[in-house]
């Protein structure tokens, strides 16, 4: 599922970084709680919020991250 992947993605570009739920939340101005129930896929992140996380990574891991979404949504859409 999409919320999953996104997850995944997010935690591995997270740990790649050696940075810690609490330190990317501050990063984005996010509750670290938030930065969790993302990353397991049991809250989606609005746009704006999906911004704000990237934003908070550095551009190369944001970059990453927004591959992964543009091909989860790709596929969402091709599966309707």
């Amino acid at each position: 599922m999409y919320s999953d992947q996104f997850g995944e993605t997010l935690r591995g570009r997270r740990t790649a970084l050696g940075l810690t739920r609490r330190a990317l939340a501050e990063r984005a101005g996010l509750d670290a709680g938030f930065v969790r129930d993302v990353e397991r896929g049991t809250n989606l992140a609005t746009l704006r919020k999906l911004a704000r996380l990237c934003a908070a990574l550095s551009r190369e891991e944001s970059q990453q991250v927004v591959g992964t979404i543009s091909q989860n949504t790709r596929k969402h859409v091709k599966n309707r």
